[in-house]
């Protein structure tokens, strides 16, 4: 009984701990909301959004990372510094575009079994990145 409850317990302690993010993930726009909840566009619109975007993201072992993204309406780089805590990355912008930048740290989710990653930008909005 003793064995099971110390083993119980590291797998719970390193599932607190999180995965490592460190690497390149591919990610893809996800848009999973219900017909008449979109605020702006119609779902053509949205469709063709999520065929034609991508998302390159890499965190880099010395805490830094950068974003490649484009989209139908705007393609952008940014970079900056992460933090992981569990399974909570939060990255902080730093550069966008190559210029200086200043925007609110952002939360993204590495999986448990850390095949992925997830930032929710809104409800029923989200990009899924895996590793690539």
């Amino acid at each position: 009984m003793k064995k099971l409850l110390v083993a119980s317990s590291f797998i719970v302690a390193s599932l607190a701990l999180g995965s490592n993010p460190v690497g390149v993930w591919q990610g893809k726009l996800n848009i999973n909301m219900p017909k008449g909840a979109m605020a702006h566009g119609d779902p053509a619109e949205m469709d063709n959004m999520v065929k034609k975007s991508s998302f390159k993201l890499e965190f880099k072992a010395d805490h830094t990372y950068n974003v490649n993204a484009k989209t139908p309406r705007e393609a952008f780089t940014t970079s900056g510094t992460w933090v992981q805590n569990g399974n909570k990355i939060t990255v902080t912008p730093k550069i966008k575009n190559g210029k200086p930048f200043t925007a609110k740290p952002i939360i993204y989710q590495i999986s448990l079994d850390g095949k992925s990653i997830i930032r929710d930008i809104q409800p029923g909005v989200s990009i899924v990145f895996s590793k690539g």
